[in-house]
């Protein structure tokens, strides 16, 4: 990590969600100038455990008014955006909040850095804006979706895109395959539900036995994210697209498989729930342009991941020091 770096100021948004939580608590054990802005939603149970350890603000960046001034109190170098509603079940049930919120927040953070022309803006998109035919995705394919989640996010990457052209800004969106790992809370996202489910002692009910994704480890996304950050941030690569694709390179694994995999640490019982959620059944994404152009290698196994993610949860629900452990992890890659 550069002293340049080291010593910017960063801002992240969507700071109380999956991710947002984990970089904040990164951030945190770096000594780093940051600041969390994200809505205060009780739901998240891991940022309800971390929020007096790191620095943060509720606030709706819906509201521009707000979003600026708190933006040019703090005057950041660099802006992580990753709010939004991410849960394609809840955009396809309520596709007027998700189109408003994933659209104008990322639409304020444009305009925001628009009148900021310094700032770096590093835009989380999803791998779900693409066309999905059963391929493995490149940054060149087309774009295409069938959930409301996957266009809110086309809208965001090609806002994005479309401001860095017009305005001369810098902006890197990334485009990240399935996440998981420990501080997941979110209901039909399968490893929060199956630990809540094996928590409760309940059969955990699964949609879609088969369907495949880029599982993307939590800590290897900010491993990756530290770096390529530090990267934009020096100028010391000039990529050759305006997004790029992430994920931990694993194979393709499907839910079952998965299962298997989960299955020497505790001990799963499950059953079929008929699926009402719209979603592909398989995804994949190629990352090989990013990794071979700052050579990135992955710094944990499917295996450990899988081990790392289980031992997280089996301290929430048995009430351990949730903390300790989140630094604990975290430390594996400072």
């Amino acid at each position: 990590m550069s002293k340049k770096f080291k010593n910017s100021k960063i801002v992240v948004l969507g700071a109380t969600g999956f991710v947002g939580s984990w970089i904040c608590l990164y951030f945190s054990q770096t000594n780093h100038k940051y600041l969390g802005i994200g809505l205060n939603e009780k739901k998240n149970k891991f940022h309800n455990k971390i929020k007096n350890k790191i620095k943060f603000k509720y606030i709706d960046i819906t509201n521009r008014k707000n979003l600026f001034t708190v933006l040019n109190d703090f005057k950041p170098d660099i802006i992580i955006n990753l709010a939004a509603h991410s849960l394609v079940h809840f955009c396809n049930t309520f596709p007027d909040v998700s189109v408003k919120n994933n659209t104008l927040s990322i639409l304020n953070v444009l305009e925001y850095i628009k009148k900021n022309k310094h700032i770096n803006l590093i835009n989380f998109t999803s791998d779900k804006v693409y066309e999905n035919k059963n391929k493995s995705h490149n940054e060149k394919s087309n774009f295409g979706s069938n959930t409301i989640y996957g266009t809110t996010k086309i809208m965001s990457d090609l806002l994005s895109m479309n401001y860095k052209k017009l305005y001369n800004l810098k902006i890197l969106n990334i485009r990240c395959g399935n996440l998981y790992g420990g501080g997941d809370f979110n209901t039909n996202r399968f490893f929060f539900d199956l630990f809540e489910s094996y928590s409760n002692n309940k059969k955990l009910k699964i949609r879609s036995i088969n369907s495949t994704r880029p599982w993307t480890y939590i800590l290897e996304l900010l491993n990756f994210l530290i770096i390529v950050t530090n990267i934009i941030y020096e100028n010391k690569i000039k990529f050759d697209h305006d997004a790029i694709n992430f994920s931990s390179k694993f194979k393709s694994y499907s839910i079952k498989e998965i299962i298997e995999r989960i299955k020497p640490h505790i001990n799963i019982n499950w059953t079929f729930e008929k699926n009402y959620v719209s979603e592909d059944l398989h995804l994949r994404i190629n990352s090989t342009y990013i990794r071979k152009k700052i050579k990135y290698q992955n710094t944990f196994s499917f295996k450990q991941s899988i081990k790392d993610t289980v031992d997280w949860y089996k301290t929430y629900y048995s009430n351990g020091d949730i903390f300790k452990k989140s630094v604990f992890q975290i430390s594996k890659i400072l």
